[in-house]
């Protein structure tokens, strides 16, 4: 469904739910055609910055580490940006009158469960060091919060 059809769809009940960050919610008013929101955090979205090994190798080494020291403090900044922004959204879609639903640890460790075959078949087509590398950064992130 093309995303501009999505209110109408929640409005006539074509459809029951979307998915979406709190600030599209907001800025689509969703809070206004649909009633409910289960917090699931299935998803993280980063921003990242890249620069091309080219670019890279052209830089002094101290040029690399003041650009590496940027971006780790860049970083910080953006999620911490992003998490304030976040939960003041989440608090104002709440006061429009979204209700807010926590999913409990062992419900989401369920779903976890049952999509983990289709994880286990997409993860196989990717390089095994990459999917190392990301299940390693994946649990990093997730013993930081």
């Amino acid at each position: 469904m093309a995303f501009g059809e999505v209110y109408g769809a929640l409005e006539s009940r074509a459809i029951d739910a979307q998915e979406n960050p709190y600030n599209v919610i907001s800025s689509s008013k969703f809070y206004e055609v649909q009633k409910f929101l289960s917090v699931t955090n299935h998803v993280y979205t980063s921003n990242i910055l890249l620069v091309s090994k080219k670019f890279w190798d052209k830089l002094s080494p101290t040029e690399q580490k003041i650009l590496t020291e940027a971006a780790r403090e860049a970083g910080a900044y953006e999620r911490k940006f992003n998490r304030d922004a976040s939960e003041k959204t989440r608090k104002e879609i709440e006061a429009k009158g979204m209700k807010i639903n926590e999913v409990p640890l062992q419900a989401i460790a369920s779903m976890r469960q049952a999509v983990q075959p289709v994880s286990d078949k997409f993860m196989a087509t990717f390089d095994p060091a990459i999917v190392s590398l990301y299940k390693a950064e994946l649990q990093k992130a997730s013993s930081a919060k």
